[in-house]
C-alpha cells in the first residue's frame, strides 16, 4: 500500500501489478477521481495494456511462458 501512495499522490499516469498466484496483469490508470482499473487480463490473453497499448503483449510470459508456446 505504501508504493500506491506514493503513486496516488504523485498522480503516476499508470502502474501495473503482476499476480503470481493468481497469474493474472492489472493495469491502473490514473484519472482526477483516483485509480480505475484500465486493463486485467490473465496468462491466456495477448493484449495491448496501457501506455504500451501499440504493442502487444503475452501475458503469460511474465509466467514463465516460453516465447515459442
Amino acid at each position: 500500500m505504501t508504493k500506491f501512495r506514493v503513486f496516488q499522490r504523485n498522480g503516476v499516469p499508470h502502474y501495473w501489478l503482476v499476480d503470481p498466484e493468481r497469474e493474472v496483469l492489472t493495469v491502473h490508470r490514473w484519472t482526477e477521481n483516483g485509480y480505475l482499473v484500465a486493463l486485467q487480463a490473465d496468462r491466456t490473453q495477448t493484449v495491448g495494456a496501457e501506455p504500451f497499448d501499440a504493442v502487444e503483449l503475452r501475458v503469460g510470459l511474465h509466467f514463465g511462458d516460453d516465447i515459442e508456446d
